[in-house]
């Protein structure tokens, strides 16, 4: 398995370890809390932050945090992540879907379910983080020779190797 030198390096100064997601559940907890705390310093903290942000909440209930670009201007409509775009002055005929891990296999769900509902063309932009697309073990036949990722990384890759992906699935 290749590892970046850069990526090395950040383990070594950064992280002081290298960070792997597995065992038991407590293990996997501790593991990410650990990380965590190791890359708190290299966040910018919320007064640094280039958005404005508040809460509002839908005619069904739902609490949204919104973020909007501090430096946008005001007479621009931006894309959106929800539906109900003009209340929170966005533009309904452009979608952004967004997530990570988990959220970003939903992401990509949400845009082909658009697309497959002829509203294709307001999707702007998908944008996912590691993203849980298929699980390692359910890769049609055609595509398996071309998916090795958790062969070469079964045990020992970064946060989380092949076996630990298989529990976590």
């Amino acid at each position: 398995m290749h590892i970046s030198e850069e990526w090395l390096t950040f383990e070594k100064e950064v992280l002081k370890q290298r960070p792997l997601f597995t065992g038991t559940v407590e293990e996997c907890r501790n593991a990410y809390q650990a990380t965590s705390d190791s890359l708190a310093p290299q966040y910018p903290k919320p007064e640094e932050w280039e958005v404005n942000d508040h809460w509002e909440e839908t005619d069904g209930g739902i609490r949204l945090l919104v973020h909007t670009p501090r430096k946008a201007p005001t007479e621009t409509r931006l894309p959106v992540a929800v539906f109900k775009a003009a209340r929170f002055n966005g533009d309904p005929n452009q979608f952004i879907s967004f997530g990570s891990s988990l959220g970003g296999g939903v992401a990509f769900a949400v845009a082909l379910k658009l697309h497959d509902e002829n509203l294709g063309s307001i999707v702007k932009g998908v944008v996912v983080m590691c993203p849980a697309a298929m699980h390692p073990l359910n890769v049609p036949e055609e595509y398996r020779p071309m998916y090795k990722a958790y062969e070469e990384t079964w045990t020992g890759a970064p946060m989380q190797d092949g076996e630990s992906m298989v529990v976590f699935y």
